[in-house]
């Protein structure tokens, strides 16, 4: 049985920074902000962090990559408790687009390696049918892709809203999570 399931799809908002310097090295944080009601069936909270470092070329190029720790809590019809946690490297491409002289799009796709841990716990009575609770262990590499609406609001500063999807499909009886976020970002160039 697979404890994750297409139910554990979930869309939640983002919110980030990024700090550019001249030279096109940049430094990003990006939280998602959780979102669902982790007692409710079916309706899981999922919170993550990633740290992102990269290159952007005067081709509108940027190579990047990074680190994302992330966390899901829930509950199923056949448990009392889910809790996911999930933490792992990625590496991605992303191109930007001008649309004028203030605004562009930008386009990014990247893969990560990505190791779970999911702890199942039942309620005293279904401990006694069930079993003891139970924890497993696995590994994904998992895919995402963005896009991206930026704007210049000065001439060091830019905001960006964007769409992101992410999925990871994890063996060892894990199951498969995907996570969609609307994002939006504020990026400082010094």
């Amino acid at each position: 049985m697979e404890w994750l399931s297409e139910s554990y799809s979930y869309v939640a908002p983002a919110v980030g920074v990024s700090f550019f310097t001249q030279s096109g090295n940049f430094f990003d944080i990006e939280f998602l902000v959780p979102s669902g009601d982790p007692e409710a069936i079916e309706e899981p909270a999922r919170s993550e962090l990633a740290v992102t470092a990269g290159t952007r070329f005067d081709n509108g190029l940027v190579l990047f990559g990074g680190y994302k720790a992330g966390s899901t809590e829930g509950k199923n019809l056949d448990t009392d408790d889910i809790l996911v946690e999930s933490a792992g490297l990625f590496a991605g491409i992303s191109k930007s687009f001008s649309l004028s002289e203030k605004s562009g799009i930008a386009l990014s796709a990247a893969v990560a390696a990505m190791d779970a841990t999911v702890d199942l716990e039942w309620s005293d009575e279904r401990t006694v049918d069930m079993g003891e609770d139970l924890e497993y262990e696995g590994s994904s590499v998992g895919l995402s892709g963005s896009a991206a609406f930026n704007y210049a609001l000065t001439t060091s500063t830019t905001t960006s809203l964007g769409v992101k999807h992410q999925s990871y499909d994890y063996e060892d009886d894990i199951g498969e999570e995907t996570v969609t976020s609307i994002f939006a970002k504020l990026a400082y160039r010094f």
